[in-house]
């Protein structure tokens, strides 16, 4: 029995450390990591991290994709030509179906449509930046760190998006 109690005082110093760990911030929301330095791309396969830019007078924004294990997280950050505007970023995550994560052909299925939105305002100008992804089963074919994107169950001209990193 005597081990037994010597080891009491070790096990209470271990919860609390553990307890004290926690802090009271927000959790980051899982897109805002699509933004960060990422890897290197791996080519010729769909996990990691994919982008489209689109560009126009009064900005730009940059729309990507997360492929994971059984998840796809998307996210937009867009920034403006003017002054006073600071980037805006926002996203969402669902689930992912797909059995060709590490493939340069295949499909995959969200598991909802992807719809998210934030606004702003500079210098009195309201900001919004968004992205989408429609519910349906796309198509990929993957060449070095280019991929072509086509839903399949739904009608839709075909995207080419670019491996950022892993």
């Amino acid at each position: 029995m005597r081990s037994l109690s010597s080891l009491r005082p070790v096990l209470g110093s271990v919860l609390f450390l553990w307890a004290c760990s926690s802090t009271d911030e927000p959790a980051r929301p899982e897109y805002e990591s699509l933004f960060d330095p990422l890897p290197p791309p791996t080519p010729d396969v769909l996990r990691g991290v994919w982008g489209i830019t689109q560009t126009s007078n009064e900005g730009e924004a940059n729309l990507r994709f997360r492929f994971t294990d059984g998840k796809l997280i998307a996210g937009t950050r867009c920034t403006y030509n003017f002054d006073g505007a600071t980037p805006l970023v926002t996203g969402q995550t669902t689930t992912l179906e797909t059995d060709a994560l590490d493939a340069k052909t295949g499909s995959f299925t969200p598991g909802t449509a992807l719809a998210f939105q934030t606004t702003g305002n500079a210098s009195g100008i309201r900001t919004t930046c968004s992205g989408s992804l429609r519910l349906a089963t796309y198509e990929f074919a993957i060449q070095s760190t280019t991929m072509t994107l086509t839903p399949k169950s739904a009608p839709g001209a075909p995207q080419i998006l670019t491996k950022i990193g892993d």
